[in-house]
């Protein structure tokens, strides 16, 4: 490690780094379900063998080295583990609620409550350190180490921490003449696109309220805002829907029979929905309003096979000019199709993250960007897809098709992405034994808890639409 660390920030760690705030603390909150008691001694053993393999895990960082920050890497840092039994909330009221200081601590907090037959394990993790699918990866570590502690045969592949220095070497799969020019023309479009137009902001009747009785909302307890009603109580916790095996089945014909996917399928729904909210609640200063969904991208290539959890991502920002009585769902989904698929042919990903990328140098342009006033999104949209494929482990299942992890079964999990200032929502997607559950973290200084459920479940309603007989065309 002593040849690999001190190791520089990438400007995407930057970004995030500095994105950062005590009111909207840039982690990734993670719940992992299990049938089965988690022996703690065994888990344990597991986080420390885990950690081992993902070195960022275990860093802090240091702001003093230029022109970037750096990760310090602590070889004997002990992950601490918080354990609770059935007394405990099952929430996570005993976290703390400032968020995570990576020139302090490591960027990840673990806690595990067990009771009677079920577990749970909480994760917090900062985003500076890894994104979703580096997460999966770590936690298909820690399932396999555990599992093999209780004599389960899972093949562990060797990672190399060495590959680090290749987190932000994207591939390429589109080159020649043709890409200079029409990838160079769109590129600047979208560029002009993404600073000229500023999206709608995701609104609720409630946000002047909250903002001026929860000033310094980090400061309160969990258990202090849970005890309102909840028409006036700050949402803080990631809600979650579900739908069955049926149900999702049905929602992969319709989308298959428009040649789109279910991701694309949810996502235009979520710009529907988004619409809607905004009729009803929004500023009606126009018919109509811009509206950017940012999509996370995986960039991974063959270079990043035994790469450790990391960040490997850029982002994509589809925007809109809808107006929810006039909207055209058909047509919707198709151009969101389209403009998905020039994601992968065309490297539209790779925009952002090479204009990043161009900042390493400058690090003042990103803390100016952060530091504005501007709407980079008005909602996120992750679809991180089929659980057991993104832990890359083979685990042995029980007669059910659950995952058997030792003495455990995995029952699912559920997780959201982090928001930023002025961005009101961000939904995670994750499909096991296939079924169906949806995170939702909504901005707390902009919804209470009612108002979340309300939206949740205006979602739930136009996802289900498409299974009604008028099918794509229903608004």
């Amino acid at each position: 490690m002593d040849q690999i660390f001190p190791l520089m920030m990438t400007p995407f760690e930057y970004y995030m780094w500095v994105d950062h705030h005590p009111e909207y603390p840039m982690e990734v909150e993670t719940t992992l379900r299990f049938t089965g008691e988690i022996d703690r001694t065994r888990f344990e053993e597991a986080v420390h063998e885990t950690m081992r393999r993902h070195p960022l895990f275990s860093c802090t960082v240091d702001p003093s080295t230029r022109p970037l920050p750096s990760w310090i890497y602590h070889e004997n840092y002990v992950h601490p583990v918080q354990w609770e039994d059935a007394s405990a909330p099952t929430c996570r009221e005993t976290l703390p609620l400032r968020g995570i200081d990576l020139t302090q601590t490591p960027g990840v907090r673990i806690r595990v409550h067990v009771a009677d037959g079920y577990s749970r394990l909480h994760l917090l993790v900062h985003h500076c350190v890894s994104d979703g699918l580096g997460i999966f990866r770590m936690l298909g570590d820690l399932l396999a180490f555990y599992a093999r502690s209780m004599g389960e045969t899972i093949a562990i592949p060797e990672l190399d921490p060495a590959t680090l220095s290749e987190r932000k070497n994207f591939p390429k799969v589109f080159s020649g003449h043709f890409r200079s020019l029409r990838s160079s023309y769109k590129r600047i479009k979208s560029f002009l696109r993404w600073v000229i137009i500023p999206p709608a902001q995701l609104m609720s009747p409630s946000a002047k309220r909250l903002k001026s009785e929860h000033p310094h909302l980090q400061d309160e307890s969990l258990a202090q805002t849970q005890s309102l009603p909840e028409d006036q109580q700050p949402c803080r916790q990631t809600l979650e829907l579900d739908f069955d095996t049926k149900t999702v089945s049905k929602l992969r014909e319709c989308a298959k029979s428009v040649d789109a996917t279910l991701n694309v399928l949810l996502m235009r729904d979520l710009y529907v929905c988004i619409a809607k909210w905004h009729e009803k609640y929004g500023p009606r200063k126009t018919k109509s309003y811009w509206f950017r969904v940012g999509v996370p991208v995986s960039m991974r290539g063959e270079n990043h096979e035994k790469l450790p959890a990391a960040n490997v991502v850029s982002y994509v920002f589809p925007v809109r000019r809808l107006c929810a009585s006039s909207i055209q769902p058909q047509q919707l989904l198709s151009d969101l199709n389209q403009e998905i698929l020039e994601t992968h042919t065309e490297n539209k990903a790779l925009y952002f993250a090479r204009l990043l990328n161009r900042t390493q140098n400058h690090p003042w342009i990103v803390r100016y960007f952060v530091g504005s006033t501007t709407c980079f999104a008005t909602a996120i949209h992750s679809y991180l897809g089929d659980i057991p494929r993104r832990f890359e482990r083979e685990f042995p299942t029980n007669d059910n098709g659950s995952i058997r992890v030792g003495n455990l079964q995995f029952d699912g999990m559920i997780s959201a992405p982090p928001v930023r200032p002025r961005t009101g929502l961000a939904i995670a997607y994750h499909l096991y034994h296939g079924q169906m559950a949806i995170g939702f973290h909504f901005d707390p200084h902009r919804f209470t808890m009612a108002e979340a459920k309300e939206f949740t479940e205006l979602f739930r309603q136009q996802i289900l639409k498409n299974l009604e007989p008028s099918g794509m065309d229903t608004k």
